[in-house]
Parts: C-alpha cells; structure tokens; sequence
C-alpha cells in the first residue's frame, strides 16, 4: 500500500513539474502616453540566446509593426530632429543553461530620442518542457504588447 501512495506522490509531483507557470506583466511607465508614438526603429540593441532571439524578434515585430512604422535609423534620425516620437526595442532572455530552465524574457520599449523607457512586458515562465515553455512565452509577449497598445 505505501508503495503505490509513494508511485501516486512521485507521480503528481512529476506532473506538476512539468507544467509550465507563466507569469507575464505589461507596464508603462508613468507619464507615457503610448499613443503619441507612430514609428518603430531596430538598433539590434538585444542581449539574448541567439536561439531564443530568433523566435522572439520576429514576435515583437510582428505586434509592433501592426500599429507603428518602421523605419530605418537614418529616418529615425531625420525625423527625431521634427519633434516625432519614434520607439525602439530592446530584447533581454535570461536562461539557465540546462533542459529544465527558467526562462526570463523582458521586451523593453525605449523612447528612440531620450533613451526612456516608454512600456516593459516582462514574462517568467518555469517548466519541464523548454520548448512549451518557449511557445507559452512567446503567446503571453504577444498578447501582452498587444495590451500596451490598447
């Protein structure tokens, strides 16, 4: 009997590991008004897991190009001197180095002409499955920009 109470314990336990706990918050900062914002510019400004950036960016640029104009630098620089606000993204996935990780993924969206941050959407997600773990991430970041937004 106390056999199959140790199997069932190991068992639940296994399957609460493995399910991934997600936690996603959007913030912008006092005093933004998102809305004042019509252009987007990439500086490539990331610190990130190749691997992981390469399935993020084109998350972020996916939600961001929907509501903003992207534009090169050389525009951003030419319109930036007419007074327009222009925003820039910046990427930063911490991991652990290992299958079973916690993932930290913070998008920040900085001011292109003060270098202030305007809106951050920062997601945890801790699991089993890295890969579901990724997926969850990524659905939670696009969902929550697309909050910013609104």
């Amino acid at each position: 009997m106390n056999k199959y109470i140790y199997l069932l314990f190991a068992v639940l336990l296994l399957g609460l590991s493995s399910c991934a706990v997600l936690l996603t918050t959007p913030k912008v900062s006092k005093g933004a008004d998102i809305s004042q914002y019509k252009y987007v510019v990439y500086n490539a400004e990331y610190n990130s897991d190749t691997s992981v950036l390469e399935d993020i960016l084109p998350i972020v640029q996916n939600v961001l190009s929907k509501r903003l104009k992207t534009i090169s630098s050389s525009e951003a620089q030419s319109l930036s001197g007419e007074g327009e606000n222009i925003l820039t993204p910046r990427i930063d996935v911490k991991s652990t180095n290992s299958k079973y990780s916690n993932v930290y993924i913070t998008i920040g969206l900085y001011d292109f002409n003060s270098n202030h941050l305007v809106a951050s959407v920062k997601s945890k997600g801790v699991g089993l499955f890295y890969s579901k773990d990724n997926k969850i991430h990524y659905s939670g970041i696009k969902t929550q920009l697309n909050r910013i937004f609104k």
